[in-house]
Protein backbone atom coordinates (compact mmCIF):
# COMPACT_ATOMS: atom_id res chain seq x y z
CA UNK A 1 0.00 0.00 0.00
CA UNK A 2 2.61 2.64 1.17
CA UNK A 3 4.47 1.54 -2.35
CA UNK A 4 1.14 2.70 -4.34
CA UNK A 5 0.82 5.95 -2.13
CA UNK A 6 4.86 6.49 -3.22
CA UNK A 7 4.52 5.58 -6.81
CA UNK A 8 1.13 8.02 -6.68
CA UNK A 9 2.48 10.65 -5.08
CA UNK A 10 5.86 10.90 -7.66
CA UNK A 11 3.44 10.42 -11.07
CA UNK A 12 1.69 13.84 -9.58
CA UNK A 13 5.15 15.68 -8.57
CA UNK A 14 6.56 14.46 -12.00
CA UNK A 15 3.43 15.86 -13.35
CA UNK A 16 3.55 19.13 -11.35
CA UNK A 17 6.96 19.68 -12.46
CA UNK A 18 6.19 19.15 -15.76
CA UNK A 19 3.34 21.96 -15.52
CA UNK A 20 5.51 24.37 -13.00
CA UNK A 21 9.59 24.40 -14.01
CA UNK A 22 9.38 26.16 -17.26
CA UNK A 23 6.62 28.34 -16.19
CA UNK A 24 8.56 29.38 -13.11
CA UNK A 25 11.85 29.35 -14.70
CA UNK A 26 10.00 32.67 -16.30
CA UNK A 27 8.20 33.77 -14.24
CA UNK A 28 11.15 34.66 -11.87
CA UNK A 29 12.22 37.20 -13.84
CA UNK A 30 8.24 39.10 -13.40
CA UNK A 31 9.02 38.78 -9.79
CA UNK A 32 9.80 43.17 -9.62
CA UNK A 33 6.62 43.38 -11.34
CA UNK A 34 4.09 41.95 -9.12
CA UNK A 35 2.90 45.06 -7.61
CA UNK A 36 2.75 46.54 -10.82
CA UNK A 37 0.55 43.63 -12.10
CA UNK A 38 -1.63 43.28 -9.32
CA UNK A 39 -2.14 46.50 -8.49
CA UNK A 40 -0.91 47.38 -5.29
CA UNK A 41 -0.32 50.41 -4.32
CA UNK A 42 -2.22 51.58 -7.55
CA UNK A 43 -4.86 49.99 -9.09
CA UNK A 44 -3.59 48.60 -12.50
CA UNK A 45 -5.79 49.02 -16.01
CA UNK A 46 -5.89 45.85 -18.39
CA UNK A 47 -8.03 46.16 -21.81
CA UNK A 48 -8.16 42.33 -22.91
CA UNK A 49 -9.25 41.58 -26.55
CA UNK A 50 -11.43 38.96 -26.99
CA UNK A 51 -10.08 38.22 -30.40
CA UNK A 52 -12.13 35.56 -32.41
CA UNK A 53 -9.61 33.14 -34.74
CA UNK A 54 -12.19 31.75 -36.37
CA UNK A 55 -11.48 35.13 -38.32
CA UNK A 56 -8.13 35.52 -38.50
CA UNK A 57 -6.17 38.67 -38.04
CA UNK A 58 -2.63 39.79 -38.13
CA UNK A 59 -2.11 39.07 -34.23
CA UNK A 60 -5.13 36.89 -33.46
CA UNK A 61 -8.69 36.74 -34.08
CA UNK A 62 -10.91 39.63 -35.06
CA UNK A 63 -11.34 42.14 -32.20
CA UNK A 64 -15.30 41.84 -31.55
CA UNK A 65 -15.14 42.46 -27.85
CA UNK A 66 -13.33 43.20 -25.33
CA UNK A 67 -12.85 42.88 -21.45
CA UNK A 68 -11.82 45.87 -19.16
CA UNK A 69 -10.34 44.88 -15.80
CA UNK A 70 -9.21 46.98 -12.90
CA UNK A 71 -6.94 45.05 -10.28
CA UNK A 72 -6.48 47.12 -6.82
CA UNK A 73 -4.25 45.02 -4.39
CA UNK A 74 -3.67 45.96 -0.88
CA UNK A 75 -1.58 43.73 1.72
CA UNK A 76 -3.02 42.95 5.17
CA UNK A 77 -2.77 41.61 8.50
CA UNK A 78 1.35 41.97 7.76
CA UNK A 79 3.77 40.96 10.61
CA UNK A 80 7.34 41.60 9.87
CA UNK A 81 8.65 39.02 12.43
CA UNK A 82 6.91 36.29 11.28
CA UNK A 83 6.31 37.32 7.41
CA UNK A 84 2.55 36.63 7.71
CA UNK A 85 1.05 39.18 5.38
CA UNK A 86 -2.84 38.72 3.24
CA UNK A 87 -2.77 40.11 -0.05
CA UNK A 88 -6.73 41.03 -0.79
CA UNK A 89 -7.04 41.62 -4.45
CA UNK A 90 -10.12 43.16 -5.68
CA UNK A 91 -10.65 42.92 -9.13
CA UNK A 92 -13.28 44.79 -11.14
CA UNK A 93 -14.08 42.99 -14.53
CA UNK A 94 -16.85 44.63 -17.29
CA UNK A 95 -17.33 43.47 -20.77
CA UNK A 96 -17.97 45.62 -23.96
CA UNK A 97 -18.62 45.69 -27.42
CA UNK A 98 -16.22 47.02 -29.74
CA UNK A 99 -18.78 48.61 -31.90
CA UNK A 100 -19.12 50.71 -28.76
CA UNK A 101 -16.02 52.67 -28.06
CA UNK A 102 -15.79 52.29 -32.13
CA UNK A 103 -18.54 54.11 -32.59
CA UNK A 104 -17.39 56.65 -30.73
CA UNK A 105 -14.54 58.04 -33.30
CA UNK A 106 -14.88 60.99 -35.29
CA UNK A 107 -12.69 62.38 -38.10
CA UNK A 108 -11.31 60.26 -40.85
CA UNK A 109 -7.97 57.92 -40.94
CA UNK A 110 -6.74 56.64 -43.90
CA UNK A 111 -7.15 53.14 -43.98
CA UNK A 112 -4.07 50.46 -45.16
CA UNK A 113 -5.07 49.67 -48.76
CA UNK A 114 -6.13 46.12 -48.53
CA UNK A 115 -8.65 46.74 -45.51
CA UNK A 116 -10.20 50.12 -47.91
CA UNK A 117 -10.65 47.43 -50.98
CA UNK A 118 -11.80 44.55 -49.18
CA UNK A 119 -14.58 47.02 -46.84
CA UNK A 120 -14.66 50.54 -48.68
CA UNK A 121 -15.66 52.18 -45.13
CA UNK A 122 -13.26 54.71 -46.60
CA UNK A 123 -12.07 55.11 -42.85
CA UNK A 124 -9.41 53.14 -40.63
CA UNK A 125 -11.26 51.77 -37.13
CA UNK A 126 -10.83 50.25 -33.94
CA UNK A 127 -12.04 46.64 -35.34
CA UNK A 128 -9.52 46.50 -38.15
CA UNK A 129 -6.56 48.20 -35.90
CA UNK A 130 -4.49 44.92 -35.34
CA UNK A 131 -3.19 45.15 -38.90
CA UNK A 132 0.17 45.02 -37.96
CA UNK A 133 1.96 41.36 -37.65
CA UNK A 134 4.49 43.30 -35.10
CA UNK A 135 2.03 43.74 -31.98
CA UNK A 136 3.87 46.59 -30.39
CA UNK A 137 3.40 48.20 -33.59
CA UNK A 138 -0.36 46.93 -33.70
CA UNK A 139 -1.10 48.09 -29.68
CA UNK A 140 0.25 51.10 -30.48
CA UNK A 141 -2.38 51.65 -33.03
CA UNK A 142 -5.12 49.84 -30.79
CA UNK A 143 -4.65 52.27 -27.73
CA UNK A 144 -5.09 55.26 -30.09
CA UNK A 145 -8.16 54.09 -31.33
CA UNK A 146 -9.33 53.31 -28.19
CA UNK A 147 -8.76 56.24 -26.85
CA UNK A 148 -10.37 58.09 -29.68
CA UNK A 149 -13.00 56.26 -29.11
CA UNK A 150 -13.38 57.33 -25.00
CA UNK A 151 -12.58 54.34 -23.54
CA UNK A 152 -8.86 54.15 -21.35
CA UNK A 153 -5.58 53.90 -22.70
CA UNK A 154 -5.39 50.62 -20.10
CA UNK A 155 -1.64 49.81 -18.15
CA UNK A 156 -1.23 46.54 -20.24
CA UNK A 157 -3.36 45.99 -23.25
CA UNK A 158 -3.90 42.29 -24.02
CA UNK A 159 -5.37 39.70 -26.97
CA UNK A 160 -6.81 36.48 -25.77
CA UNK A 161 -8.20 34.16 -28.50
CA UNK A 162 -11.28 31.99 -28.82
CA UNK A 163 -8.82 29.19 -29.39
CA UNK A 164 -7.09 29.63 -25.55
CA UNK A 165 -10.59 30.01 -24.21
CA UNK A 166 -11.80 26.59 -25.29
CA UNK A 167 -8.67 25.36 -24.14
CA UNK A 168 -9.53 26.38 -20.84
CA UNK A 169 -13.50 25.03 -21.11
CA UNK A 170 -11.91 21.54 -21.69
CA UNK A 171 -10.54 21.85 -18.26
CA UNK A 172 -13.50 23.58 -16.55
CA UNK A 173 -16.56 21.49 -18.52
CA UNK A 174 -19.67 22.63 -18.42
CA UNK A 175 -21.20 25.74 -16.30
CA UNK A 176 -24.78 27.16 -15.87
CA UNK A 177 -25.51 31.01 -17.42
CA UNK A 178 -28.32 31.52 -15.15
CA UNK A 179 -29.42 34.82 -16.63
CA UNK A 180 -30.16 32.81 -19.58
CA UNK A 181 -31.61 29.02 -18.57
CA UNK A 182 -28.19 27.88 -20.56
CA UNK A 183 -25.73 25.00 -19.67
CA UNK A 184 -22.40 26.05 -21.38
CA UNK A 185 -19.94 22.95 -22.36
CA UNK A 186 -16.54 23.55 -24.85
CA UNK A 187 -18.69 22.22 -27.61
CA UNK A 188 -21.39 24.88 -27.63
CA UNK A 189 -20.43 28.36 -25.79
CA UNK A 190 -19.15 29.62 -29.71
CA UNK A 191 -22.33 28.85 -31.13
CA UNK A 192 -24.27 30.14 -27.91
CA UNK A 193 -22.55 32.98 -28.55
CA UNK A 194 -22.96 33.45 -31.96
CA UNK A 195 -26.38 33.45 -31.36
CA UNK A 196 -26.53 35.69 -28.51
CA UNK A 197 -24.34 38.08 -30.18
CA UNK A 198 -25.05 38.61 -33.85
CA UNK A 199 -28.49 37.55 -34.46
CA UNK A 200 -30.81 40.50 -34.65
CA UNK A 201 -27.90 42.95 -33.83
CA UNK A 202 -28.32 46.56 -34.24
CA UNK A 203 -26.21 49.85 -33.58
CA UNK A 204 -27.30 50.79 -29.55
CA UNK A 205 -28.16 47.33 -29.05
CA UNK A 206 -25.91 45.84 -25.43
CA UNK A 207 -26.84 42.44 -26.15
CA UNK A 208 -23.12 41.64 -27.01
CA UNK A 209 -22.38 43.20 -23.84
CA UNK A 210 -24.91 41.57 -21.45
CA UNK A 211 -24.16 38.16 -23.15
CA UNK A 212 -20.24 38.37 -22.49
CA UNK A 213 -20.74 39.64 -19.36
CA UNK A 214 -23.20 37.02 -18.10
CA UNK A 215 -21.10 34.15 -19.65
CA UNK A 216 -17.71 35.34 -18.33
CA UNK A 217 -19.02 36.09 -14.54
CA UNK A 218 -20.46 32.75 -14.31
CA UNK A 219 -16.95 30.98 -16.21
CA UNK A 220 -15.51 33.54 -13.58
CA UNK A 221 -17.24 31.98 -11.05
CA UNK A 222 -16.63 28.01 -12.17
CA UNK A 223 -12.66 28.63 -12.32
CA UNK A 224 -13.07 29.76 -8.87
CA UNK A 225 -14.88 26.60 -7.88
CA UNK A 226 -11.54 24.25 -9.38
CA UNK A 227 -8.74 22.36 -7.08
CA UNK A 228 -5.17 23.91 -7.14
CA UNK A 229 -3.99 21.80 -10.00
CA UNK A 230 -7.33 22.22 -11.95
CA UNK A 231 -5.60 26.10 -11.59
CA UNK A 232 -2.09 25.06 -11.77
CA UNK A 233 -3.22 23.58 -15.12
CA UNK A 234 -4.89 26.22 -16.64
CA UNK A 235 -2.03 28.52 -15.36
CA UNK A 236 0.10 26.32 -17.82
CA UNK A 237 -2.40 26.47 -20.60
CA UNK A 238 -1.72 30.46 -20.37
CA UNK A 239 1.53 30.25 -20.46
CA UNK A 240 2.27 27.71 -23.01
CA UNK A 241 -0.30 30.37 -25.45
CA UNK A 242 1.76 33.02 -24.17
CA UNK A 243 4.72 31.20 -25.21
CA UNK A 244 3.17 30.73 -28.69
CA UNK A 245 2.10 33.94 -29.14
CA UNK A 246 -1.37 33.12 -29.01
CA UNK A 247 -1.80 35.33 -25.93
CA UNK A 248 -0.31 38.86 -26.63
CA UNK A 249 0.70 41.22 -24.08
CA UNK A 250 1.40 44.76 -24.73
CA UNK A 251 2.46 47.39 -21.50
CA UNK A 252 3.19 51.25 -20.95
CA UNK A 253 5.40 50.49 -18.36
CA UNK A 254 9.10 50.53 -20.09
CA UNK A 255 10.79 48.20 -17.76
CA UNK A 256 8.36 45.42 -18.21
CA UNK A 257 7.62 46.08 -21.82
CA UNK A 258 11.52 45.55 -22.35
CA UNK A 259 11.18 41.95 -20.09
CA UNK A 260 8.50 40.59 -22.31
CA UNK A 261 10.66 41.96 -25.57
CA UNK A 262 13.50 40.00 -23.86
CA UNK A 263 11.90 37.18 -23.26
CA UNK A 264 10.17 36.63 -26.44
CA UNK A 265 6.77 37.17 -25.40
CA UNK A 266 6.20 40.61 -26.94
CA UNK A 267 4.95 39.61 -30.24
CA UNK A 268 7.69 41.63 -32.00
CA UNK A 269 8.41 40.72 -35.87
CA UNK A 270 12.11 40.23 -36.05
CA UNK A 271 13.39 37.87 -38.57
CA UNK A 272 16.12 35.53 -36.70
CA UNK A 273 18.57 36.04 -40.04
CA UNK A 274 17.97 37.59 -43.22
CA UNK A 275 17.34 34.29 -44.99
CA UNK A 276 13.66 33.36 -43.89
CA UNK A 277 10.53 34.22 -44.45
CA UNK A 278 7.32 35.11 -42.74
CA UNK A 279 3.77 34.14 -43.52
CA UNK A 280 1.18 35.90 -42.10
CA UNK A 281 -2.34 35.27 -42.62
CA UNK A 282 -5.22 37.97 -42.92
CA UNK A 283 -8.88 37.23 -43.24
CA UNK A 284 -10.84 39.97 -45.32
CA UNK A 285 -13.83 38.63 -45.79
CA UNK A 286 -15.91 39.68 -42.95
CA UNK A 287 -16.62 35.65 -42.28
CA UNK A 288 -15.85 32.98 -39.67
CA UNK A 289 -13.96 30.56 -42.38
CA UNK A 290 -10.89 30.28 -40.61
CA UNK A 291 -12.22 27.52 -38.26
CA UNK A 292 -12.70 25.39 -41.74
CA UNK A 293 -9.46 26.15 -43.47
CA UNK A 294 -6.31 23.16 -43.39
CA UNK A 295 -3.21 24.81 -44.41
CA UNK A 296 -0.26 23.28 -45.69
CA UNK A 297 3.16 24.74 -46.72
CA UNK A 298 6.20 23.51 -48.53
CA UNK A 299 9.11 25.10 -48.41
CA UNK A 300 12.19 24.17 -51.16
CA UNK A 301 15.78 26.02 -50.95
CA UNK A 302 18.15 25.27 -53.43
CA UNK A 303 21.48 26.59 -54.34
CA UNK A 304 22.21 27.60 -57.81
CA UNK A 305 25.63 29.86 -59.18
CA UNK A 306 25.88 30.50 -55.80
CA UNK A 307 22.89 31.74 -55.61
CA UNK A 308 20.31 30.67 -52.84
CA UNK A 309 16.44 30.40 -54.43
CA UNK A 310 13.58 29.81 -52.33
CA UNK A 311 10.09 28.08 -53.89
CA UNK A 312 7.15 28.75 -51.22
CA UNK A 313 4.02 26.97 -51.66
CA UNK A 314 1.02 27.85 -49.33
CA UNK A 315 -2.22 25.36 -50.08
CA UNK A 316 -5.54 26.53 -48.08
CA UNK A 317 -8.73 24.52 -48.48
CA UNK A 318 -11.68 25.33 -46.98
CA UNK A 319 -13.79 22.49 -46.37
Amino acid sequence: MKRIIFITLLIFLSCLSLVLIPFVRDIYSFLPFTGYLLGIGKPTSYLVILGNDTEMRANGGFAGSYARITLASTVENCNLKIVNCKLKITPDVSFQDIYVPNGQLQGHVTPPDPIQKAFGHGTWELANADWEPDFPTSAVNIRWFFEKGREINPDILGLVNFSTIRQILNLVGSFSVPEYSAQLTPDNLYLFLQGKTETNFFPGSTQKRDTLTAVGQALIKKAKSLSLLQKLRIAHILYTDLKNQNIMVHSTNPSFQTILVQKKLAGVLSPEAFDTYSLVETNLGANKSNQFVKRSTNHQITLEDRTVRHLVTVRLQNS
